[in-house]
């Protein structure tokens, strides 16, 4: 990571992401997703990432509009090709998506007897609750306190930790720890994987540390921690860890499998501090250039 070879192939990328919106054809897609998606996952908590958004909306969203709102019989290779602009417009808010899955969501608050969320699209609803002020926030989190099936509440717990809303998820985690520690455990794990849910899910390891020391085994303790946090990349995630690591040396001395685990997640947070160090200004001044 951050070699030549990499600083080489990154700019690549960029140039030839800017040329995308113009192909209609499925195998260019294929490589820019994969290329998107690597860019903006490792720069999601960076002031750019806003920017870097908006030009990926910019690309995705004419072809989004022609292959998924205004086309009805697809080709094969038209239906792969619609999955990855659905995917990539859904995952940055396109309003086009977002606004669709409010619908979604909105006509089964007004039946939800009879109608369910089962159909939504996980990265669809994720964009739908962002929001700072969803209106529908507060009932899909009623619905997910009242259901009991696994599976459902996964997807509900996913969607409700995309919110931005810092009360929202003080009270999703609230909610997790007066539950269980299972389910406070699940919350954490799904705010550990947006940049607003961090620093809850960060303050939910402090406050169970001790507890967890004495009552769980060591690969239990290790391993929730670490897919807790294993999505930390930030200058200020990566400072509080080592001065928790330098807190807790002493405990856990000679606790091996959660040395490894820390050590692991030591090494991710560092892998990515690398990542941004060596390309974030290469990303900045691409999109700079680009008027973003």
């Amino acid at each position: 990571m951050g070699d030549r070879s990499d600083y080489q192939s990154l700019a690549i990328a960029l140039r030839s992401l800017e040329y995308v919106n113009n192909e209609e054809e499925w195998l260019p897609w294929v490589t820019a997703q994969k290329w998107i998606d690597y860019i903006g996952y490792n720069i999601e908590s960076t002031a750019e990432f806003d920017k870097y958004k908006a030009f990926v909306l910019a690309k995705v969203e004419k072809i989004y509009t022609t292959l998924i709102v205004n086309t009805n019989n697809y080709t094969h290779i038209q239906l792969l090709l619609k999955d990855i602009i659905y995917d990539i417009g859904c995952s940055y808010g396109l309003p086009l998506c977002v606004n669709a899955t409010i619908q979604e969501i909105a006509a089964w608050s007004l039946d939800p007897e009879n109608l369910s969320d089962e159909a939504i699209d996980e990265v669809a609803y994720c964009q739908a609750l962002s929001d700072v002020n969803s209106s529908y926030w507060e009932f899909v989190f009623e619905q997910y306190k009242s259901n009991n099936d696994s599976k459902i509440r996964k997807r509900r717990r996913g969607a409700l930790a995309c919110s931005y809303n810092e009360d929202n998820l003080e009270r999703l985690l609230e909610f997790g720890k007066n539950t269980s520690v299972p389910e406070a455990v699940n919350i954490a794990y799904a705010l550990g994987r947006h940049p607003a849910g961090r620093p809850f899910a960060w303050n939910y390891v402090l406050s169970v540390w001790d507890t967890w020391l004495e009552k769980y085994s060591q690969f239990d303790v290790g391993y929730n921690i670490y897919q807790i946090i294993k999505e930390f990349s930030t200058d200020e995630e990566l400072t509080k860890f080592e001065s928790f690591l330098e807190d807790v040396k002493d405990d856990i001395d000679d606790k091996r499998t959660i040395n490894y685990f820390l050590q692991l997640a030591l090494e991710d947070m560092k892998r990515w501090n690398d990542w941004l160090d060596t390309n974030l200004s290469s990303v900045q001044s691409w999109l700079t250039g680009l008027g973003y």
